[in-house]
């Protein structure tokens, strides 16, 4: 007798292809927001600054429009340095931005790029985030 599909063994056809969706969409379930391997590191490093200081620090990774796509940033009492980390950043080549507020006002007095002069960044994308592990990048500011 002929099965749902009007073929002999619809039935098992019709299971076969149910089993086989079902499978797909575990497949998917399980991998969903899943990269291939790690493509993820943590960038490090420390900034230093010409003299000792209470400062408010940023660092920006950013991507070749300028648009941080990961930071960080701290208060820091009486020191010329502080180690800074950004973790889960996707690999790729990026501008690493750091700036300063020393006098609490909220605006920046002291910018500096990764590989840069003063406030003018590499002519490109020099920092290079690899697809597991830590980088270091240290940043020295020359103001």
């Amino acid at each position: 007798m002929a099965g749902r599909s009007g073929l002999p063994g619809g039935k098992l056809r019709f299971m076969e292809i149910y089993l086989a969706l079902l499978f797909g969409i575990a497949l998917i379930a399980a991998f969903s927001g899943c990269e291939a391997g790690s493509t993820r590191a943590a960038v490090t490093g420390t900034l230093t600054l010409p003299a000792v200081a209470n400062f408010t620090y940023y660092v920006w990774v950013e991507n070749d429009t300028y648009a941080a796509v990961a930071e960080t940033s701290g208060v820091v009492a009486a020191s010329a340095t502080v180690d800074y980390s950004i973790s889960d950043v996707l690999y790729g080549a990026y501008y690493i931005h750091a700036w300063v507020d020393d006098d609490a006002d909220g605006a920046t007095e002291h910018e500096q790029y990764y590989g840069g002069v003063t406030v003018n960044p590499p002519l490109a994308p020099n920092a290079e985030v690899p697809s597991s592990g830590t980088v270091v990048f240290n940043i020295t500011f020359s103001y």
